[in-house]
C-alpha cells in the first residue's frame, strides 16, 4: 500500500466515498418509495429498480470486479445458461400433464 502516490490513495478513497454516499442514497430513497402512495406495482418496480442499480455498484466497484472482465463475462455466461435451463425445463414439465382416464 506504501507504493501508491499519496495522489493515486486519494483519489480511490474519494471514488469509494462517492460510491458509497450512492448507494446509502439508493437505499433512503427505497425506503421512501415504499412509504409512498404510488401503486403498489409502480412502487414494486421502481425498488427493484433501485436495488438493481445497488447492486450492481455494490457488485463493480466495492467488489473490484469491474476490472475483472474475463471472469465477469464467463459467470454472467454460466447464470444465463443455468436460466434458460430452468426455462426450458419449467415449460417442459408445465406440459407433462398425466394423462388420467375419467372416472365413469
Amino acid at each position: 500500500m506504501s507504493d501508491l502516490p499519496a495522489k493515486t490513495f486519494d483519489s480511490y478513497l474519494r471514488r469509494y466515498a462517492l460510491i458509497f454516499g450512492v448507494i446509502v442514497v439508493g437505499i433512503g430513497l427505497m425506503v421512501g418509495c415504499s412509504y409512498s402512495s404510488l401503486a403498489p406495482a409502480a412502487r414494486l418496480v421502481l425498488i427493484l429498480g433501485l436495488a438493481a442499480v445497488n447492486a450492481v455498484l455494490v457488485i463493480c466497484f466495492l467488489m473490484h470486479l469491474v476490472s475483472e472482465r474475463k471472469l465477469l463475462l464467463s459467470m454472467l455466461f454460466i447464470t444465463a445458461l443455468y436460466f434458460v435451463a430452468l426455462l426450458v425445463l419449467s415449460v417442459i414439465g408445465f406440459h407433462d400433464v398425466p394423462h388420467l382416464k375419467p372416472a365413469v
